[in-house]
């Protein structure tokens, strides 16, 4: 097999998991990189399959195949790996607490809204009542769990603690 360049061998690295291209485990051994290689090869070789994603396919199956059976590649391959899925858990979970985050402010808006409904309708009825205080109180504590979150919020983006 031919050696890739580093911009090849960057650019498919990028676009595909070398592992997932050629359906071996994590801890496969060359043999099996190899017999991996030459089984799913047949099918997206120039000679067998003219369309241009087989080609494409095939010339990133030869590069994983260069990167994988090289001990310095693969190492190197195998640790930008891990600090991707680390990355993609991580922007998961910040998306996970996001969205709570945006369903509590809407849920408390909703609530704001209608105590503030029913609070106006009272107020037509018993003008003397503190219903404008208690509504300001309670917008003043919506407010300062807003702030709150939106502290935690860039806390977490930040990677330290509020």
């Amino acid at each position: 097999m031919a050696n890739a360049s580093v911009s090849e061998r960057q650019e498919v690295t990028n676009k595909y998991d070398l592992y997932d291209l050629l359906g071996v485990n994590d801890d496969a051994d060359e043999t099996a990189i190899r017999k991996a290689f030459r089984r799913t090869a047949l099918k997206y070789h120039p000679d067998k399959n003219k369309t241009a994603t087989a080609v494409i396919k095939f010339h990133a199956l030869t590069v994983a195949v260069d990167v994988l059976c090289d001990a310095e590649s693969r190492k190197q391959y195998d640790e930008i790996r891990q600090q991707a899925q680390a990355r993609h858990k991580r922007e998961a979970a910040f998306d996970a607490r996001r969205r709570q985050m945006k369903a509590d402010l809407e849920r408390n808006e909703r609530n704001g809204w209608n105590t503030s409904a029913t609070s106006a309708s009272t107020t037509k009825q018993n003008p003397s009542s503190s219903s404008a205080a208690a509504r300001e109180a309670k917008l003043a504590r919506l407010r300062a769990q807003s702030a709150a979150l939106r502290a935690q919020r860039d806390a977490d983006k930040n990677g330290r603690p509020p």
